[in-house]
This record gives structure tokens, sequence and C-alpha cells, in this order.
């Protein structure tokens, strides 16, 4: 995965994963997070 150059090196100290909308989600797979640690 490649780092977000948004973030200029540094780590998120958030991560935000909103779903919006009428009817009830479902979230089917994964999410993928990598980082330090």
């Amino acid at each position: 995965i490649g780092g977000n150059s948004n973030l200029r090196g540094t780590a998120a100290s958030t991560i935000l994963n909103e779903v919006v909308g009428a009817n009830a989600s479902q979230l089917r797979g994964y999410t993928e997070v990598a980082g330090e640690g």
C-alpha cells in the first residue's frame, strides 16, 4: 500500500470510516490498514 502524500511522511492519528444512507449497510470484505508499528 502506498503512503498518503498528504500526510507528508507522518502517521495518521485517526482513521474514520463513515457510511451514510437511508438503509442499513452491509459491509462485506476487508479494510486494509498499514502504518507504523
